[in-house]
């Protein structure tokens, strides 16, 4: 009880940095053998997360402090970062799950493979690498930067650069010394002991050996000059760590802004999936309830719900109990190519925006294929989408291409690439080109796609072929 206490207060404090990565029990395993597969996963995280493996009956208890939107499904893994807000279903999403069926899939011989624990340290390091340091500790760097900055001037000769020391002025005005001694009558200079450094001196900043006040003229001009370059060298560095550190806090504050709108973002496509969610179900009440008034809400289905990743996409396609009916139109070509193709685009998705858009579309191609066996729609799916009379699931049509250009089309290279698995009785050979595909309309550097072929004719299912980043086209470099 003590336990489960401190560590639900170690995830939601505030002030936490480093994530916490909490495993919950496969039931039937024996803890030790769940305990030393897990172990594997801590390799490339150490000192960026903290790892706990739950009991049986503490991940029960646990739950139950967490609440439904933020619990731990069994034999599931979960990353807390930083700001938890227990109850928030948008603040959820920010936690990413590894399901159980993911991590099954990806243990071999009690060990995770590479990709798996490659993924699991991805979002711990990206986060403490990304967070700004305290404020007191952000000062005291910025103070010893600045001490640190250097005036660093070359001698003459090219040789090792040197810090330069600023002059006084009565350093400058004092003369060398002469001592005089009165030897048989007559008077012998003696010459101080730093007389031969002066002229090592005189001669590698003049060329020459002769010392005389003239020579030292000229070296305590030189030296003037060095001082004016040293000075006027300072002052820019000093200027430039300012300019650094007044960009280093836009960095920041513009980091948050994007976290914010990310955030918002997240919790405008919760409201909107479950507005249309809503008048799908009042379209169907009253398709069929013309003459009651009284509206009663369906339960929402299993698929109703947002998926955690694109690999839990990867997952429900392949869950014949919980997703019968979205796999009785849509299937996946290569499931386990599927997975690969996911678990890289999850690494750069932190909010999960990626895995909404595309179970989004997943459930649009389900509708369609729908409204074709059983409303004997016969258009394609960009007629679906525009076609006003046609009760379903939609998007905006810019979202989906219903081909590829004739560029593509014809390069070999970028069509080997569109071509996929299907099953042989959809294609003799087993593969088959595919150029319709869904664009999300996320503006980054990935441009996520997902390709489908429509098998209208012979086992009336749509097939994905490709959920991942973007492939080769005529305007990538």
């Amino acid at each position: 009880m003590d336990d489960i206490d401190e560590l639900l207060g170690y995830v939601t404090d505030q002030q936490r940095l480093v994530s916490v990565t909490i495993a919950a029990p496969v039931p039937g395993l024996p803890m030790p053998t769940w305990a030393k597969a897990i172990e594997t996963l801590t390799r490339d995280a150490v000192g960026c997360a903290s790892f706990f493996l739950l009991e049986p009956d503490a991940a029960l208890l646990f739950n139950e402090r967490l609440g439904q939107t933020h619990a731990i499904p069994a034999g599931a893994l979960r990353t807390f970062i930083s700001g938890v807000e227990l109850g928030d279903a948008a603040d959820a999403r920010r936690h990413r799950i590894m399901t159980a069926s993911t991590l099954s899939r990806n243990l071999q011989k009690g060990r995770f493979k590479p990709k798996i624990v490659e993924l699991i340290a991805s979002t711990p390091r990206r986060i403490l690498l990304e967070s700004p340091l305290p404020s007191e500790l952000t000062r005291t760097e910025r103070l010893l930067q600045r001490d640190l900055i250097p005036v660093k001037i070359m001698s003459p000769a090219g040789e090792t650069a040197v810090t330069l020391p600023i002059a006084t002025e009565s350093e400058r005005e004092q003369k060398p010394a002469v001592e005089e001694a009165a030897e048989n009558g007559s008077f012998v200079v003696k010459q101080p002991s730093w007389f031969d450094k002066l002229r090592v001196l005189v001669s590698r900043f003049l060329g020459r050996e002769e010392i005389n006040e003239s020579a030292l003229d000229e070296i305590a001009a030189k030296f003037e000059r060095v001082e004016a370059t040293a000075s006027t060298a300072t002052a820019k560095a000093q200027e430039l760590q300012t300019e650094r550190e007044r960009l280093e806090d836009e960095l920041a504050t513009l980091r948050e802004q994007l976290e914010s709108e990310q955030y918002e973002r997240a919790v405008a496509d919760i409201s909107r999936r479950e507005a249309e969610a809503k008048v799908r179900s009042l379209e169907h009440w009253r398709s069929l309830r013309l003459d009651k008034y009284e509206y009663v809400e369906e339960h929402p289905a299993p698929w109703e719900s947002d998926p955690a990743s694109v690999s839990d996409i990867v997952e429900r396609l392949t869950d014949s109990e919980n997703y019968g009916e979205i796999l009785r139109y849509v299937q996946l070509s290569d499931p386990d190519k599927a997975l690969d193709d996911a678990v890289l685009l999850d690494g750069k998705d932190s909010m999960g925006v990626y895995a909404s858009a595309f179970w989004e579309y997943v459930l649009v191609i389900h509708d369609y294929m729908k409204a074709r066996v059983e409303q004997g729609f016969s258009g394609n799916l960009h007629n679906y989408l525009n076609a006003p009379d046609v009760i379903g699931r939609k998007i905006p049509a810019q979202r989906h291409k219903a081909n590829e250009s004739e560029t593509v089309q014809t390069n070999s290279k970028m069509r080997r690439e569109r071509t996929f698995t299907v099953p042989r009785e959809v294609s003799p050979d087993g593969k088959i080109f595919m150029s319709a595909h869904f664009a999300p309309t996320h503006r980054d550097q990935n441009a996520p796609r997902m390709y489908y072929y429509v098998d209208a004719t012979t086992t009336k299912k749509a097939y994905i072929g490709y959920i991942g980043v973007h492939l080769t086209n005529t305007k990538t470099s």
